[in-house]
């Protein structure tokens, strides 16, 4: 609590607490609520259209790392992690909506997302970045050689292979920084 006032994560949390001490009659009961920020959950496997050359792009990275650093790199149709991505689009708003509404203490009066909004935007994404532990907290830490080296291949890689431009150099045929910014 800041300043005398409630997070709206803390003002669910407090409604619900509440809403089990009305009720309690002594028995054990579970309650059951979904706690703001919600993240949709994102798959580009449920967007009703698979755009070229999107399609294929995450095997084609896969392939590129193992034959660039015989490192194994899996294609996974859901990154089960906190992610800005899963604003990128929703496959049905107004399920959505219906869920919230029946689960969520508070919604959409107080916490509210454009849902339908997100609906008709639904685009593709893709996750990549260096491998790491302790995510968000402070023993967080990232592998160095995926940081600076790996991952930023990976990214061009992906961006050249959406754009159909010229392809990156294979490991040892290195292009120098001021040529690719």
């Amino acid at each position: 609590m800041l300043s005398g006032r409630l997070s709206l994560a803390e003002g669910n949390r407090v409604l619900i607490e509440g809403l089990s001490e009305a009720v309690d009659d002594g028995r054990p009961h579970v309650v059951y609520g979904l706690l703001p920020p919600y993240y949709p959950h994102r798959s580009n496997g449920l967007l009703p259209h698979r755009e070229e050359p999107l399609a294929g792009l995450g095997e084609n990275l896969a392939l590129f790392a193992r034959e660039s650093w015989d490192q194994p790199y899996d294609v996974e149709a859901y990154y089960t992690g906190i992610s800005d991505m899963s604003y990128s689009g929703i496959a049905d708003g107004k399920a959505v909506a219906q869920v919230l509404s029946a689960t969520m203490p508070l919604f959409p009066s107080v916490y509210d997302l454009p849902l339908e909004a997100l609906s008709r935007l639904s685009m593709a994404c893709i996750n990549i970045g260096p491998w790491g532990k302790d995510f968000h907290k402070m023993t967080e830490r990232v592998f160095r050689e995926d940081l600076v080296d790996r991952t930023p291949r990976l990214l061009l890689r992906a961006i050249e292979t959406v754009l159909g431009g010229e392809r990156s150099p294979a490991p040892g045929r290195e292009r120098r920084r001021d040529d690719v910014l």
